[in-house]
């Protein structure tokens, strides 16, 4: 039903209209009759009627200033006139303002029903318009919903970000000029949050208001983000302070990719991340992010000590228990430990199921390390040396076969130790020291001979290995070593 308001000084063309014409048959109602333009305005604003059907001259304010004064307040209103004939140029203005309709008094039953009927094509026109325009305005408010999941989502789960991921989102989302708020604030659990977030939907829903909200929850804090609108998310700071112990922290960004950089740099190391979309929750794995992120850790130098407080820092990030357990196991197995002290810790720290105390014991763990490995460094890497020196001559000395007989290890725990505490691959060493004794050989004998020099470094009988190793480690042939020592 469509609603009408009549508004005319005289009391009985009012009460004539209202009762000559068949509104409930023409699918109207009449929700009110004003004597003056006053009277009319203040029942537009309360009662949002469809149609007005006022005189043109009446006291407080007239016909002309009442449509000027609803059209300011943004109402949508179709305006019929009722004038008389000395009243046609102030119903042209009328027409200038928008109005199509006018009624020359007097007027019959006939009449105005004509004139209603057609204001009623009109307004079904508008309708259908209105709700095709609120349906494309659905969609693409859920498109730009969809597509800054999306993009949140990519960004959260990737190592680095650069210029090119966002470049697929641009077609749909305005990255660079949008301004964006950023709430941050502590909630304790994820339950609390999901409470949080229905009481915000029930608030948005009874206002009939839109809202585009998204965010991640993670280790104990939720961060919103949302398009400066001005003052629509007062109802969110107000549930924010009621739900956190805390004062809510806002930070505005530019644009929705400045802000989407920042918060890749606050989760990147975590690894268990809650996505926020249209008041919903959903796990985003990190692991293999944060899996990837460990190879920053481990030193890369030998005899570098590990960097506690990074290692502090990174497993801090971790929340599940688990996976926390794991990412220890992959670091100390990275590590120069002895494998059966890796095992006793694993052990001990699988009996312990509390995040504090497991990290705690990683750290004592690292810095043990850290001990042991700069006490055993230089005793290591001295009986290495020792043993070479006694089998350099074995064409056959391998890694396997000293890890095996001399050093008591296995063979890749020993070449991964090997290579942090030198510096250098076993075969880099072992053609390092096989050269190096070539050089004084070479030196000491007065006509050396290539073949014989060749079996004493461990190159057997083929002084032309010899010979091309020798180039590679010093970057010339060894004759013409002996030649510039000569000379």
């Amino acid at each position: 039903m469509l609603k009408v308001i009549l508004a005319d000084d005289e009391a009985i063309i009012r009460e004539t209209i209202a009762h000559m014409i068949d509104w409930k048959g023409l699918g109207m109602e009449l929700v009110g009759m004003c004597r003056d333009g006053i009277e009319a305005y203040n029942m537009i604003l309360d009662e949002s009627p469809d149609i007005v059907l006022t005189d043109i001259k009446m006291p407080g304010l007239s016909g002309l200033e009442l449509i000027r004064r609803v059209r300011e307040s943004k109402l949508t209103v179709q305006f019929a006139i009722l004038s008389g004939y000395g009243e046609f140029e102030f119903a042209k203005q009328a027409m200038s303002d928008g109005v199509k309709y006018y009624l020359l008094k007097p007027c019959n039953e006939h009449q105005i029903e004509e004139c209603m009927l057609s204001i009623r094509e009109d307004c079904q026109k508008a309708r259908s318009l209105d709700t095709l325009q609120e349906q494309q305005n659905s969609l693409m408010g859920m498109l730009h919903d969809a597509t800054i999941t999306n993009v949140l989502r990519e960004v959260l789960t990737l190592k680095q970000v650069g210029k090119e991921v966002f470049v697929p989102y641009e077609q749909y989302l305005d990255m660079e000029n949008q301004q964006y708020y950023l709430t941050e604030a502590p909630l304790p659990t994820l339950e609390k949050v999901e409470h949080l977030l229905g009481r915000l939907q029930v608030i948005f829903a009874a206002k009939k208001r839109r809202v585009s909200l998204h965010g991640v929850y993670v280790e104990g804090q939720l961060l919103l983000f949302f398009p400066y609108l001005g003052g629509d998310y007062l109802e969110l700071d107000a549930v924010l302070k009621e739900s956190s112990a805390q004062l809510p922290v806002r930070t505005w960004f530019s644009g929705l990719k400045q802000l989407l950089l920042h918060l890749h740099e606050k989760v990147k190391l975590k690894g268990t991340i809650h996505c926020i979309h249209s008041f919903h929750v959903s796990l985003v794995c990190n692991f293999k992010n944060v899996m990837e992120s460990s190879l920053a850790i481990v030193p890369t130098k030998a005899g570098d000590p590990w960097d506690i407080l990074a290692i502090g820092e990174y497993l801090g990030g971790i929340s599940n228990v688990d996976f926390l357990r794991q990412m220890i196991a992959d670091l100390l197995l990275k590590s120069t430990a002895p494998p059966m002290e890796v095992a006793s810790f694993l052990l001990q720290l699988s009996q312990e199921s509390d995040h504090a105390t497991i990290l705690q014991l990683a750290l004592g763990e690292f810095a043990r390390l850290n001990s042991a490995m700069e006490a055993s460094c230089s005793a290591f890497m001295g009986r290495l040396n020792c043993i070479l020196e006694e089998h350099l001559g074995n064409p056959n000395l391998s890694l396997k076969w000293i890890a095996q007989n001399h050093l008591f290890m296995n063979v890749d725990y020993a070449s991964r130790k090997i290579l942090r505490e030198s510096g250098k691959k076993f075969s880099t060493l072992l053609a390092e020291m096989r050269v190096q004794r070539a050089k004084e050989l070479l030196v000491e004998s007065g006509e050396p001979k290539m073949q014989t020099i060749a079996e004493q470094v461990g190159c057997g009988n083929n002084p032309q290995y010899f010979s091309q190793l020798f180039k590679k480690v010093t970057g010339q042939t060894p004759s013409a070593f002996v030649k510039q020592m000569r000379s």
